[in-house]
C-alpha cells in the first residue's frame, strides 16, 4: 500500500476524480436486459490499479532489507499501486482508453456506460464499469464470450459468469419470462442484525406513521448532541 496521505497536490497528483456507474443506470441497464433479452456476464480485474500506468514522476523507498546496485536508494514508480490518490484516475483511464480502442463508444450521460453495435453478425453488447466490477451485457452467449476473450487478452481478469451480485444487490435475470429482479435481501439483514439484533418481530409497519418529526426534537445541548455522536446514523449523515 502506498502511502498516499504523504502526497502534495500539484507536485506528486493533479487530478484524482475517477467516475463509477450510477445504480440508476445500472437498474436501466438490467431494465433493458430484460426487454431486449440479453444475456448478462459479469467479471473482475485482479490488482486493477497495477494495470495503468502514472503520469507524474513519483520515486519510493525499496522494501526494509533489500539489497540494491551500489549508489541507488530509490525506484521510480511506473504503475498505479493501491493507497494512491491518483490510482483510480489513472485505472479508469486506462479501461476507457482500451474500450474505445476495441471499438466501444461511451455513453455521453454516463462515463461507465459502454455499448457496441455489429451489423454484420446482428450483434450488441453493453458494458458497465464499477472500478473493477464489469457487467457484459449482449444479445448472444458468442459476443459476451469475445468481449470476455479481449478483456482477458488485456487484463487479468476472473470470470464470474452469469451476473448474481453486484454492489450488495442480488440478481435474478429470467430470459425466458424477460423480467429482471434487484433486491438487497441480505444486505438489509446484516444492517438489521447490526444495529438491532436478531430477536426482532416482523410487522407491516415498523415505525408509528402517526409520528411527525421535527426540527426541535433535535438535539439542543452539549450533552445531547454528544450522546448523538456515538449514534451510527448520526455519522452517516455528517459524510
Amino acid at each position: 500500500m502506498a502511502c498516499g496521505y504523504a502526497q502534495i497536490f500539484g507536485v506528486d497528483f493533479d487530478e484524482t476524480y475517477s467516475p463509477v456507474i450510477r445504480l440508476t443506470s445500472l437498474r436501466l441497464l438490467f431494465a433493458i436486459a430484460a426487454q431486449l433479452g440479453l444475456i448478462i456476464h459479469q467479471m473482475d480485474v485482479d490488482t486493477a490499479f497495477l494495470h495503468a500506468d502514472i503520469q507524474e514522476e513519483i520515486y519510493i523507498k525499496p522494501p526494509e532489507g533489500m539489497l540494491l546496485p551500489e549508489g541507488m536508494n530509490c525506484f521510480r514508480l511506473k504503475k498505479a499501486l493501491y493507497g494512491l490518490k491518483q490510482s483510480p484516475r489513472e485505472w479508469y483511464n486506462n479501461m476507457n482508453a482500451f474500450l474505445l480502442s476495441i471499438h466501444f463508444k461511451r455513453l455521453y450521460g454516463e462515463a461507465c456506460l459502454y455499448y457496441r453495435e455489429d451489423d454484420d453478425d446482428h450483434t450488441i453488447c453493453i458494458i458497465s464499469l464499477y472500478v473493477d466490477d464489469i457487467l457484459i451485457a449482449g444479445n448472444t452467449l458468442a459476443i459476451v464470450q469475445r468481449v470476455k476473450n479481449q478483456l482477458n487478452n488485456q487484463y487479468d481478469m476472473k470470470d464470474l459468469g452469469v451476473v448474481r451480485h453486484i454492489l450488495g444487490c442480488e440478481i435474478k435475470h429470467e430470459l425466458h419470462s424477460g423480467t429482471s429482479y434487484l433486491t438487497q435481501y441480505q444486505y438489509t439483514k446484516k444492517a438489521i442484525e447490526k444495529f438491532f439484533g436478531n430477536d426482532l418481530k416482523p410487522c407491516d409497519t415498523p415505525f408509528d406513521s402517526s409520528i411527525i418529526l421535527s426540527k426541535s426534537m433535535s438535539p439542543n445541548v452539549i450533552e445531547e448532541n454528544e450522546e448523538m455522536q456515538k449514534t451510527p446514523f448520526e455519522k452517516q449523515l455528517e459524510r
